[in-house]
């Protein structure tokens, strides 16, 4: 008696994952672009779009005026090394 109720539990949850595989859209699943750019030594005015006067960014500039753009951010430690080992494990140096 406990088999065929297990047996039609199994049946029931295989039918219910199964039931969206046929359902396929003729449009293929649209995924986001992500592009991280890490520099180092880039103060936050270092590019034109920012307001320096000095450098010359227009490809950057062309980037950020077709996406996000993040002006608030921290970084991990004062150096780069710890930075970086900060932004591949996403844990905080000591």
């Amino acid at each position: 008696m406990k088999s065929h109720s297990t047996l039609r539990s199994l049946l029931i949850g295989l039918v219910l994952c199964c039931a969206g595989c046929g359902a396929s859209s003729s449009q293929p699943e649209k995924r986001p672009n992500f592009i991280f750019l890490l520099v180092d030594d880039w103060g936050w005015r270092d590019a034109s779009g920012h307001g320096s006067d000095f450098y010359r960014t227009p490809g950057i500039d062309l980037l950020t005026s077709q996406s996000l753009r993040f002006t608030n951010g921290y970084s991990a430690c004062t150096v780069c090394s710890p930075s970086r080992a900060a932004i591949m494990t996403g844990m905080y140096p000591a």
